[in-house]
Parts: structure tokens; sequence; C-alpha cells
């Protein structure tokens, strides 16, 4: 990432690195689409819009990038930066007292210890 995309090798990892962003994408925008169906449809309207491009980009991602080796890298890298954005975000809106409740506290204890890669 601290070079120019020079060779076909550079070409292939961006494409899985974009193909890993992608999933992430994939997986979460379906829960944004159902928390905004009731209360700002226009909202959740283009959250699917975004889910449709996203569900095509990763098509793109399928078909140019096949390195197994470095997609399962990208993926475990992606989910420890992806889970310790979550954990620390949550631990900021609890030290803020934005919520509170024991449940979310062992949540934020534990869950660094219980993080893991996604398949």
């Amino acid at each position: 990432m601290r070079r120019p995309i020079a060779s076909r090798e550079d070409v292939m990892r961006a494409c899985l690195l974009l193909q890993v962003l992608e999933e992430r994408a994939v997986s979460q925008l379906p829960l944004f689409i159902a928390a905004f169906a009731d209360v700002d449809p226009e909202t959740s309207a283009v959250f699917q819009q975004l889910l449709t491009d996203e569900r095509r980009h990763l098509g793109y991602c399928h078909a140019i990038a096949l390195h197994d080796e470095t997609l399962t890298r990208y993926r475990q890298v992606e989910a420890r930066v992806f889970g310790k954005g979550t954990m620390t975000n949550l631990t900021y809106v609890i030290e803020q007292g934005m919520i509170d409740g024991a449940g979310w506290k062992l949540l934020a204890t534990v869950g660094p210890h219980v993080a893991g890669s996604r398949p």
C-alpha cells in the first residue's frame, strides 16, 4: 500500500483487498437496511442501493482475483482491524455513558479475547 500499483501481482493484491472490504460491506449492510426500514425508509433505500453496488463489486473481485493464500491473510487482517475498531468504539460509548448495562460491559471486556477471523 506504500507504493504505486506497478505489476500484475500488485493488481491482484489490490483486487483481493477490495474483495475483503466488499465482503464486510455485503455482510453488514443488511443490518442497516433493516434498522432504518421503519424509521427512515429513504435511508434504508440508500443502503439497499449500496448493497446492490457492493454485491456487483464483489462479483468483479471474484472474477479478477484468485489467490487463496493472500485472500486468507487479508481476511484475517481485516477481521482483526474491524474487531479492534468495534471494541474501541464500544469502550468509548460505555465510558461516555451513552449506553449502560452489565451485558455491554462484559462484551467490551471479553470481546477482544474471543474475536476471531471470519470464514
